[in-house]
């Protein structure tokens, strides 16, 4: 246990709301952590981090949060993900939810139902991108309102 884990602590504190609170020098602060990673407590990150990045969860070890952690943070590294437009959407890059994402078959009977008939919305292969975008950002506001409303708190 070093004399300066305390300071250490509280300068990875100050890092993680940093992060939060800056999307434009999020590359920055995660260089800076990763050539100093030798002077921080990996427990402290996943302490610090993890209900921020997987909600509250009750774990038989540190190890799967870690993980989870780990890879949520190596996607901003250049290189890791090959398309770089795909994180633009992803969830909460936005601080929004995704919209509902449908597949074939465009009809679906469930198996314990099969009276009953999911559907693709129409607007969805109707072929016409700026409406099909307009759709897919009323769904991800209405999801988050339903699920998440604090992370459009977060968007003010």
């Amino acid at each position: 246990h070093s004399p300066y884990h305390e300071f250490r602590l509280g300068a990875l504190l100050a890092l993680v709301r940093r992060y939060e609170r800056c999307k434009a020098d999020r590359a920055q602060i995660v260089d800076f952590y990763l050539q100093n990673t030798r002077y921080i407590n990996n427990w402290d990150l996943v302490d610090l981090s993890c209900p921020k990045i997987i909600g509250d969860y009750v774990l038989t070890g540190g190890e799967l949060a870690a993980a989870v952690i780990a890879d949520s943070v190596v996607r901003i590294v250049p290189g890791v993900i090959g398309d770089v437009e795909s994180a633009l959407s992803d969830s909460f890059q936005d601080n929004l939810l995704e919209p509902p994402c449908y597949t074939r078959p465009a009809e679906y009977h469930p198996v314990d139902n099969p009276n009953e008939t999911w559907g693709i919305p129409a607007i969805l292969t109707s072929g016409h991108e700026a409406k099909i975008k307009e759709w897919e950002m009323e769904q991800s506001i209405a999801r988050t309102k339903e699920r998440r409303p604090d992370l459009l708190e977060n968007n003010n």
